[in-house]
């Protein structure tokens, strides 16, 4: 009896230690690793037969970028500030067969974003890579890169969607000898709005459907300790300021393509 207890014991620490870095798509997680350190939506998983996972992870500007389960930790209240991510899938990898072809899905993107291709190639050579515009010009060639040493046969590429190409399909070719494998993405203008002044992450990024001032400055990382409880909104030739308590307290109000937002700093 003492021994099947103990037996039951170490399987149930053993389940809970394999479920504590278990991520789903469509989690919103906070990343830190060297590249990125923010928030952002599980968009992908693969994983080995060794149980060991990799995810992608697309973020409020639209990124893609790739993770160890050690650089993501669950978002404990998720307030819904980032889209889901499309054509979502989860791709298993398996050591044992030699074929040669790319993971990511085909999607729509954004022009000016990052979205990471991985490819799965035989070990050895690591696969080259060729981005081709919507009019069949060849934009970029390269070298794809390992992402983890754990999956030595795993590689991975962050292509930007440079404005400049165009909209339209854009094909990312790879290839490793005479293998070869393609994804089309179909890219977009895409609106977007500016964060600018006390917030920890300003810039530029992408209107969606329902985004808020409020949710704008959480998708900006949040306010500075330097901050005033005041944000100037340029829209057009008009600009306004409002309070943030009060915004949160009354009526949320939306924000438009080409919105400025400027959050002042505390005198």
């Amino acid at each position: 009896m003492k021994r099947l207890c103990i037996f039951l014991c170490v399987m149930l620490l053993a389940v809970c230690a394999s479920g504590k870095d278990a991520f789903r798509i469509g989690d919103e997680v906070t990343c830190r690793s060297e590249n990125y350190k923010g928030l952002g939506v599980v968009s992908n998983l693969f994983t080995d037969r060794e149980g060991l996972r990799v995810y992608d992870v697309a973020t409020p500007k639209g990124d893609h970028r790739t993770f160890l389960a050690r650089h993501l930790s669950m978002v404990a209240k998720p307030d819904r500030i980032l889209e889901r991510a499309t054509n979502i899938a989860t791709v298993a990898i398996d050591p044992s067969v030699r074929a040669f072809r790319i993971l990511s899905r085909p999607r729509t993107v954004v022009s000016g974003h990052t979205n990471s291709v991985m490819c799965l190639a035989p070990e050895g050579k690591a696969p080259t890579f060729r981005v081709v515009s919507p009019s069949g010009l060849e934009l970029i060639t390269g070298t794809m890169q390992p992402v983890v040493e754990e999956l030595p046969r795993l590689f991975e590429i962050d292509v930007v969607f440079d404005r400049k190409w165009g909209t339209g399909k854009v094909v990312v070719e790879c290839s490793a000898g005479e293998r070869k494998d393609g994804v089309a993405f179909v890219v977009i203008a895409g609106s977007s709005f500016f964060v600018r002044g006390e917030v920890h992450e300003p810039g530029k990024y992408p209107l969606g459907d329902g985004v808020t001032i409020l949710r704008a400055l959480a998708m900006a990382g949040g306010l500075t300790d330097a901050a005033s409880m005041n944000i100037a909104v340029l829209s057009g030739e008009d600009s306004l300021t409002l309070s943030i308590p009060k915004l949160a307290a009354f009526e949320d109000l939306p924000v438009g393509d080409g919105d400025i937002l400027d959050v002042k700093r505390r005198k």
